[in-house]
C-alpha cells in the first residue's frame, strides 16, 4: 500500500528504505504535511 499520515513515521525510521510512495494522501494538505513532516 502506499503511505500516509498514520504510517509515514514507521516508515522514516527504517533505514533500508530509500523511498516511499504517497498516493491518495497527496491530495490532502494535512496528510501530506504529516509525511513530509515524518521524513524531514
Amino acid at each position: 500500500g502506499s503511505v500516509d499520515g498514520k504510517n509515514a513515521p514507521a516508515f522514516a525510521k527504517e533505514t533500508l528504505i530509500q523511498g516511499a510512495l504517497v498516493g491518495g494522501a497527496s491530495l490532502i494538505p494535512e496528510e501530506f504535511l504529516k509525511i513530509v513532516k515524518s521524513f524531514s
